[in-house]
């Protein structure tokens, strides 16, 4: 590996093994809990012909789709204002979630 990728890892590496528990998660399931806002949900759209002689439906999604650039942003935000509504419940948690990674 060359670059900030290597450094990268090396620094994940790190923070996941500086305290006592970890937490580990599969990412692609939690941009399906991400709501998108009612307004907005109808910009996303899917059209859906089961045959060539079938009826067109549409639906519109209500959550984020996976692999669109700004899913990343989406995540990290809905994360941050998580921990900021919960800090009063969970006040310990914060040096550790909510912290600049060194």
């Amino acid at each position: 590996m060359k670059g900030d990728v290597a450094e990268d890892v090396f620094q994940a590496i790190s923070r996941f093994r500086r305290h006592k528990f970890a937490f580990t998660t599969y990412i692609q399931k939690m941009y399906r809990q991400i709501l998108i806002d009612p307004d907005q949900q109808d910009l996303q759209r899917i059209v859906w012909e089961t045959g060539p002689n079938a009826e067109v439906s549409a639906y519109h999604l209500k959550t984020v789709t996976y692999g669109m650039s700004s899913v990343p942003f989406f995540g990290i935000r809905t994360l941050q204002q998580l921990a900021e509504d919960e800090k009063s419940r969970f006040l310990w948690h914060l040096r550790f979630c909510c912290t600049t990674p060194t």
